[in-house]
Order: structure tokens, then C-alpha cells, then sequence
């Protein structure tokens, strides 16, 4: 569904009112404010906040609409392994039979878990930001000392470093 983005876009929105300023992305990934860059209109939140907040919407959103899905699922599932099990229930209707018979809440059980649960990959996402940024900053460092004069290659990370920067981010998303 794209979350994430979309809860960035709103946050940004709502720091960029508060700010009083519109805040906008460059294709480098930095902030373009429409207004002088003096104290009173720079950003109120960083772009870390921003995706640490981004991706804690986007993952509790995540967790409140699956859940449901997941215990339906579950359901299903162990049903289908008793010695007679009922006719081949769909989800729709597992969905409709347990929030009908037990509870609407029953179709949220687990919540808390999966909610803590989110964390990680929060963490490993902002660390994954962190780290890209970093290395498209000093690409863009040598781009500028005349190190290096592939400009489209400054925009974006090459397969197998995005691979090894999303391998970092996770090893330290999960000590």
C-alpha cells in the first residue's frame, strides 16, 4: 500500500506548515524549503525523525489491518486438522463466523505482540536511510573535489551495495 511514503508525505506536510514553509525532496534525496533557509523556516523534524515516525505508522497501520487476516488465517488452519473438519471455510467467511459468534476483539488477539514487534523493522529501515544518505553524500563529496565525474551514478545505490547496506541495516536492527 505504500505506508511509509504516505505517512512521510503527510508528516512533511504537517512539519512543513509548522515550520512555515513547504518542504519538498530533490532527486538527491534533500530537502528544497520554498522559503530563505533563516531559523524560523527550516524543518522542525530531521529526515531520521521523519522515517523513524514514517515507518512506525506505516508498521502499526500494517499490524491493525492484517491482524485480523492473520488469526482468521490461524483459524483455518487448526480447524482443518481436527479429526472432522468443517467444510472448507473460506476467509471471508471465518472472518464474518468469529467476529459474529466470539467477538469483533477476537479478530485482534495477538496485537500487542505483533506491535512490539514492529520495531525491528523500523529500526532497520532508518539505519538502511542512514546509511544511503551517508554514502550518496560523499559521492556527491567527490563528485564536487573531481574524484569522480559520473554524475548519474550519485543518485542512487548500485544492487550490491543496496544489498549490503540492507544486510548492515538488519544485523544492526537485530543485536
Amino acid at each position: 500500500f505504500g505506508l511509509k511514503t504516505y505517512a512521510q508525505q503527510q508528516l512533511r506536510r504537517l512539519v512543513g506548515q509548522r515550520a512555515g514553509t513547504t518542504t519538498t525532496r530533490n532527486h538527491h534525496g534533500s530537502n528544497n524549503n520554498s522559503n530563505d533557509s533563516s531559523p524560523s523556516n527550516q524543518s522542525v523534524l530531521s529526515d531520521d525523525q521523519i522515517n523513524w515516525m514514517a515507518s512506525t505508522a506505516a508498521g502499526i497501520g500494517n499490524v491493525l489491518l492484517t491482524n485480523p487476516l492473520w488469526v482468521t488465517n490461524l483459524r483455518i488452519i487448526t480447524t482443518q486438522q481436527q479429526p472432522q473438519p468443517p467444510a472448507h471455510p473460506n476467509l471471508w467467511t471465518e472472518l464474518v463466523r468469529i467476529g459474529r459468534t466470539e467477538s469483533i476483539a477476537q479478530l485482534w488477539q495477538g496485537t500487542t505482540s505483533s506491535l512490539w514487534l514492529v520495531s525491528n523493522p523500523v529500526l532497520q529501515m532508518v539505519v538502511y536511510e542512514r546509511l544511503r544518505r551517508g554514502i550518496l553524500a560523499r559521492r556527491t563529496a567527490n563528485d564536487n573535489t573531481g574524484n569522480n565525474h559520473n554524475n548519474d551514478n550519485n543518485a542512487t545505490l548500485s544492487p550490491a551495495t543496496a544489498f549490503v547496506v540492507g544486510a548492515l541495516g538488519k544485523a544492526l536492527s537485530t543485536v
